[in-house]
C-alpha cells in the first residue's frame, strides 16, 4: 500500500512537471509566432511599396537593402548613384550614406573594401579636442622626469603632492589642469612623446572638449620603473567633411567598420567627447553597441534605458527623423537583449504596425527596413526571405556554444568571429557566450517594470541593474512639470522660445518651450504706447485749469454765457440778495407793447475811502472758474 501511494505520488509530480514544462514551450512558441508573423507582413509590406514605385530614393534603396540584401530596384538604384570614387552619392559623396552602403553590401554577402577605403580616406584629426599628458610617480614623491619629442626634450619637477614646479618643454608641453598635468599644443598633437624619470612611473593621456568641463582618461596607460621609458601617443580620430569633423558620419562609419571587423578605437575618443554636443543623433546607442562590456560602457546604456518614452518608444529631441527611426538607432545597443525596455519596445511595435504591415512616421519602405534590421535581423535571410533557420545565413545562436556578442567582447574574452551567421545590428557572431555578471554580483537590484532607478542603470545578466533604489513610476499627470511652471508643452518650440530640458511634459513626444528672453526684441508697440500716454499727461497738466472746466461742464450742464458782475443786475430784474456766484438770474420777460423803465446805473461805492484795484483779466477768469467750482459744489 505504501509503495502505491509513493508512485502515485511521483506520477502527480512527473504530470505537473510535464504540464509546467508543455506551458513555457508553448509560449515561447506563441511568442515565436508572432514575432514572426510580424516580421512577415512588414517584408511584405516593404515589398508592396518598392513594387509601387517607379523610383526609388538613395536612403529608401541603401535601408531596403539592409533588410532584404537582394532587391534588384534597390541595387539599381545603388548601383546608379555610386560615384567613380566608390561612394555615395554620385558627385556629392558623404561619410553617413557610404557608411550606410556598407552594411547593405554586407547584407547581400558583397565585397566591401573598395567603399570601406574610401571611409578611411576621410580620417582627419578632431580639432574640438585639448589633449594632456599626465605623469604620476607610483610613491608619490618628489621625482625628476624628461620628456623627449622630435629632436627636442625637456625637464619636468614633480612635486610630492604629484603637481609639476618646473616643466622645460614648453614649445610643446605646458603645465594646466591646475598644476597636474601637462597640456599639449595643438601643433604637437601628432607628435609621440618619450617620457623616463628617476623613479618608478606611471604615464597617460587625458582628453576633453575645448572648454569643456568633464575630462575623460584614455583606455591606455603604460608603467615603467625609474630611468626607463614610456612613450604616449595621441590616437584620435574622427571622419572628416573637408577639415570639418563629421559626427553623425563618423557615428556610421565607426559601425560599419566595425561590423566589418575593423578596429575603430581610435574614433571612440572623439565621439565620447563630443556626444552632449550630439545628442540628437543618439550618440549613446552606438558607443554602448562599440564599447561593449567595457567599464565605460555603463554611463551610455544608463543613457538608452533613461531614453525610452513611456509608450516605448524612442523619440530623440532635435532629431528630423521621427520615432520609427530613432527606436532602429536605440536597438544599435539595445538590439538581441532579453531585457524589459527591449520587450517593451517590441510590445508597442506590435502595436502600432498599420493594417499592411509597416511602420511609418516619415518614410515606410525606410522605417520599416530599419526596425526590421535593428531588431530582427538575424530573423531575415538574404533575399528577404524569414524563418527560424536553414537556408544561408543562419542564427548564430543555432549551433551549440555560439552566441551573438559586440565584437570588442568577443576578442576582449580570446573568442573569435564565426563568419556565415546572423546577428543582431551591432553584432558579431561569436565562438563563445561572453557571461556577464549577475545584477547581485554588481551589487544592484533589478526594477519591476512600474518602477525606476534613482541613479544609474548598468548591463547584466538579468537585464537592466539599478545601482541605487527602484521608485514608483509617477503617474502620467504627475510628468507634466512645464506648464505648471509657466511653459507651454508642444512638439517642437517657435521662433521665439526654447526648449527647457529640465522639464516634462505628460504628453509622450512633447517637449517643454519656454520664452526666450535673448530671442525677444523690444517691444516697440508698448514704448510707443507709453511715450503718447506721457505725452498725455503733460498736455493735462499744461492745460488743467481749462480741461477741468470743460469735465465740469459736461458732467453738470454749466452754462457757458457770461456772468453778470456784482452789484450789476440785468435788464427787466431785481437783485437778488446773498453773494453773486451763481448763475446769471432768469431774466422776467414784460409784454412787447411796453418797454421797462430804464435804471439809472448803480454805481458801486468804495469803503473806506479807499478806491477799489482794478482786477486783471487772468484774475477774472480764475475768479469766474471758482464761482462755477463752488456753486457745482453745492
Amino acid at each position: 500500500m505504501h509503495r502505491f501511494h509513493m508512485k502515485k505520488r511521483e506520477i502527480v509530480l512527473t504530470i505537473l512537471l510535464l504540464a509546467i514544462v508543455f506551458v513555457v514551450v508553448s509560449s515561447e512558441n506563441v511568442v515565436a509566432a508572432d514575432n514572426q508573423t510580424i516580421i512577415d507582413n512588414a517584408l511584405k509590406c516593404i515589398n508592396e511599396e518598392i513594387g509601387n514605385k517607379s523610383t526609388l530614393t538613395l536612403e529608401q534603396a541603401i535601408f531596403a537593402s539592409m533588410i532584404l540584401g537582394s532587391n534588384e530596384k534597390a541595387e539599381n538604384k545603388i548601383s546608379s548613384d555610386k560615384d567613380p570614387q566608390e561612394c555615395w552619392p554620385k558627385g556629392g559623396c558623404q561619410i553617413k550614406e557610404s557608411a550606410q552602403v556598407t552594411l547593405a553590401l554586407q547584407k547581400k554577402g558583397s565585397d566591401t573594401s573598395k567603399v570601406t577605403k574610401w571611409i578611411l580616406s576621410k580620417n582627419s584629426t578632431p580639432s574640438e579636442l585639448a589633449w594632456y599628458l599626465q605623469i604620476d610617480i607610483q610613491d608619490h614623491s618628489p621625482a625628476k622626469c624628461t620628456v623627449e619629442y622630435d629632436s627636442k626634450s625637456g625637464d619636468v619637477e614633480i612635486l610630492e603632492d604629484m603637481t609639476l614646479s618646473r616643466n622645460t618643454a614648453s614649445d610643446c608641453l605646458s603645465i594646466a589642469g591646475k598644476g597636474y598635468w601637462l597640456k599639449i599644443a595643438p601643433s604637437c598633437v601628432s607628435k609621440k612623446f618619450k617620457v623616463a624619470c628617476n623613479k618608478d612611473f606611471l604615464t597617460s593621456l587625458l582628453y576633453q572638449k575645448n572648454n569643456g568641463e568633464t575630462v575623460y582618461v584614455s583606455s591606455e596607460s603604460h608603467k615603467a620603473s625609474s630611468n626607463s621609458t614610456t612613450v604616449e601617443e595621441v590616437k584620435a580620430r574622427c571622419f572628416a567633411k573637408g577639415n570639418t569633423c563629421d559626427y553623425e558620419g563618423t557615428l556610421w562609419a565607426a559601425f560599419a567598420l566595425n561590423k566589418a571587423g575593423l578596429d575603430v578605437q581610435i574614433y571612440l575618443p572623439y565621439l565620447i567627447a563630443l556626444a552632449e554636443d550630439n545628442t540628437r543623433y543618439l550618440p549613446s546607442a552606438f558607443l554602448y553597441g562599440l564599447l561593449g562590456k567595457d567599464a565605460g560602457s555603463d554611463e551610455f546604456y544608463n543613457d538608452l534605458i533613461q531614453k525610452q518614452k513611456r509608450d516605448g518608444f524612442w523619440e530623440i529631441t532635435g532629431s528630423r527623423y521621427g520615432k520609427y527611426y530613432d527606436s532602429g538607432v536605440a536597438m544599435f545597443g539595445l538590439g538581441g537583449k532579453e531585457i524589459a525596455e527591449v520587450e517593451k519596445f517590441k510590445e508597442a511595435l506590435a502595436k502600432e504596425q498599420n493594417s499592411r504591415g509597416c511602420w511609418a512616421a516619415v518614410d515606410p519602405i525606410r522605417d520599416t527596413s530599419f526596425i526590421l534590421y535593428s531588431v530582427w535581423n538575424q530573423m531575415v535571410r538574404r533575399g528577404g526571405g524569414s524563418g527560424s533557420g536553414g537556408g544561408s545565413d543562419p542564427r548564430c545562436e543555432f549551433k551549440s556554444g555560439q552566441s551573438c556578442e559586440v565584437r570588442a567582447d568577443c576578442v576582449g574574452a580570446g573568442a573569435q568571429e564565426v563568419p556565415g551567421f546572423l546577428c543582431a545590428a551591432g553584432k558579431i557572431c561569436c565562438s563563445e557566450e561572453v557571461v556577464l555578471k549577475t545584477c547581485a554580483q554588481q551589487n544592484g537590484i533589478v526594477c519591476a517594470a512600474d518602477e525606476q532607478c534613482d541613479e544609474s542603470v548598468v548591463t547584466s545578466s538579468d537585464g537592466s541593474c539599478c545601482l541605487g533604489r527602484c521608485e514608483k513610476i509617477p503617474p502620467v499627470a504627475d510628468l507634466d512639470t512645464c506648464t505648471v511652471r509657466g511653459g507651454e508643452c508642444a512638439s517642437s518650440c517657435s521662433s521665439n522660445q526654447k526648449e527647457d530640458q529640465s522639464k516634462t511634459c505628460s504628453v509622450t513626444g512633447e517637449i517643454c518651450c519656454i520664452a526666450d528672453k535673448k530671442s525677444n526684441g523690444p517691444n516697440w508697440g508698448l514704448i510707443i504706447a507709453l511715450i503718447i500716454l506721457i505725452a498725455l499727461v503733460v498736455l493735462a497738466i499744461i492745460y488743467r485749469d481749462k480741461l477741468r472746466v470743460w469735465w465740469y461742464s459736461r458732467k453738470g450742464k454749466v452754462s457757458s454765457s457770461a456772468i453778470v458782475r456784482p452789484g450789476v443786475p440785468p435788464m427787466g430784474g431785481e437783485p437778488r440778495p446773498g453773494p453773486q456766484l451763481g448763475l446769471r438770474p432768469q431774466q422776467k420777460f414784460i409784454s412787447s407793447n411796453r418797454m421797462p423803465p430804464a435804471r439809472p446805473a448803480i454805481r458801486p461805492v468804495s469803503q473806506g475811502g479807499s478806491q477799489r484795484k482794478p482786477v486783471s483779466q487772468k484774475d477774472k477768469d480764475l475768479e469766474e472758474t471758482l464761482k462755477k467750482l463752488k456753486e457745482m459744489s453745492e
